[in-house]
């Protein structure tokens, strides 16, 4: 005689955060009702890739993004030339549709050559 035992199975969705501007982890993203997200890609920071994102309804608010985040239509920050406004329209716009995207940051990168020009100084320094 064989007796089959089920086990309950179920998966554990981990829901993605996002870095308000004053540096605290929002964790998880909240949708306009107050409760969590449904969203669990990846987490909404700098240089992030967006493109897949679903945010319909998520409360941005606060959010730091930088110039090289990739938004829904595959372009960054940058290509799009956006400022906080610009950004905080494009979010809550179709097809991101999010409820909240007031007090965005967004944080620029420093160009590669301001990295290899401030690497060949601490060296120079450590050789003196």
């Amino acid at each position: 005689m064989f007796v089959l035992v089920a086990l309950p199975t179920g998966s554990v969705a981990e829901a993605a955060s996002r870095q308000k501007t004053d540096g605290t982890i929002v964790n998880p993203i909240v949708a306009r009702s107050g409760t969590a997200h449904y969203y669990n890609g990846p987490n909404v920071e700098l240089d992030a890739d967006l493109a897949d994102a679903n945010l319909n309804f998520a409360n941005l608010s606060g959010a730091t993004f930088s110039i090289g985040t990739i938004l829904s239509n595959g372009q960054t920050v940058l290509q799009h030339g956006f400022d906080a406004d610009g950004l905080q329209t494009y979010l809550k716009a179709s097809p991101v549709s999010a409820s909240n995207a007031s007090n965005l940051n967004i944080v620029p990168e420093p160009a590669n050559v301001f990295l290899l020009l401030t690497g060949l100084l601490m060296l120079a320094r450590v050789r003196f």
